[in-house]
């Protein structure tokens, strides 16, 4: 079928980057919003009766990161036999939350971690660097330039880890450059 619609990027040998925006979805049960967690809690009690509700929400929580990473994962491959020269990612991948705390840090790593088959399919990675902190904020001890700073440089981090990670699953290929 014809449309007098141009595609988005109609030049074939486009080479620069191409970068996924899903910030009205979370790929991750963790962030999940609860109508999602709910309708996955809700088939995985459809398709396994007499299970307990912890049981039920560990199947829903597996299934739900499975199907997002393939989702995520087909989205890139389909990007770069699209366009095979672009570099393809996602903003705000690999996730980082705004408030440095060492075990939310821990936990966030693990999901990235599980994000391996996505991270494998993009050629780069995007992570977002907003600065969550105001800087006329008029708190007594508000800090947010060492605030802002120690986010960006942990975000950054983990993006660096990721992209090592890539690199030393592939072994012969670079992991993906990091674009904030």
């Amino acid at each position: 079928m014809e449309t007098d619609m141009p595609s988005a990027i109609p030049d074939e040998d486009f080479s620069g980057y191409i970068v996924h925006d899903w910030e009205a979805w979370e790929a991750t049960w963790g962030y999940a919003s609860p109508e999602y967690r709910n309708a996955s809690i809700a088939l995985a009690r459809s398709q396994n009766p007499g299970k307990s509700e912890a049981e039920l929400e560990k199947i829903a929580s597996d299934a739900y990161t499975n199907a997002s990473v393939e989702l995520l994962a087909l989205t890139a491959r389909t990007s770069r036999r699209l366009r095979p020269n672009a570099k393809v990612g996602f903003y705000g991948l690999p996730h980082k939350q705004y408030w440095p705390q060492p075990q939310l840090n821990k936990t966030q790593q693990g999901w990235n971690d599980l994000f391996m088959p996505l991270w494998k399919e993009t050629n780069a990675l995007f992570p977002s660097i907003y600065e969550p902190y105001e800087s006329g904020c008029h708190d007594a001890g508000c800090q947010p330039l060492a605030r802002n700073t120690e986010y960006v440089d942990a975000t950054i981090q983990e993006a660096v880890r990721v992209s090592k990670l890539v690199e030393a699953a592939t072994r012969d290929t670079p992991g993906p450059p990091v674009l904030p």
